[in-house]
């Protein structure tokens, strides 16, 4: 969450772009973070919370968040296209999509049409150097090696604690990869 926030707070960030909604955890980072930024989350409706929690961050953030439904391999270009070549940039992307090495490479791909050619920060969700054989992290291999992410600080590893109503743990693992994505 701190380097997320961080990311967001950053003065030259307006408009940040995600894979992977659900009920809008990352979603209430940036908004929160970032008073001004404009939030794009691409996420299958599957879920019955997340109209409500949609509606429930607009109202709470004055609006600044769109929720694009559908699959992201198809609803990115869509939004990229309907948007013109100028029309819209991310200034942060993160993917926390459906996991599978087609889908995240497919998002990777997907984004540098969006990207802001500054060096737009590119977080990748579940990406764990130390697994190689991990879907995300060969997608992130892969991309890095095509030259469409470069490394800025790598994989990184943090300590969770986490509550609910049935667990509590004390320290979980959260690994994500994070880069600089380069636009088309």
């Amino acid at each position: 969450m701190h380097h997320y926030a961080k990311a967001a707070a950053n003065p030259s960030v307006s408009t940040i772009c995600e894979v992977g909604y659900n009920w809008g955890a990352t979603a209430l980072i940036w908004l929160h973070s970032n008073r001004n930024a404009k939030v794009y989350c691409f996420d299958l409706p599957e879920r019955l919370y997340t109209n409500a929690t949609v509606d429930g961050l607009n109202g709470r953030y004055g609006g600044r968040l769109e929720l694009i439904r559908g699959d992201s391999r198809t609803t990115i270009p869509d939004f990229a296209q309907s948007r013109g070549p100028r029309g819209l940039s991310c200034d942060l992307v993160l993917v926390d999509g459906d996991h599978s090495f087609a889908g995240e490479l497919a998002n990777v791909r997907n984004f540098r049409q969006l990207a802001s050619c500054s060096g737009c920060p590119y977080i990748m969700d579940d990406c764990n150097c130390l697994k190689p054989s991990l879907a995300t992290t060969r997608a992130w291999s892969a991309a890095v090696g095509m030259g469409f992410v470069v490394e800025t600080l790598g994989h990184v590893t943090t300590g969770v604690r986490r509550r609910s109503q049935d667990f509590f743990d004390e320290n979980e693992r959260h690994s994500y990869c994070i880069g600089e994505l380069k636009c088309q």
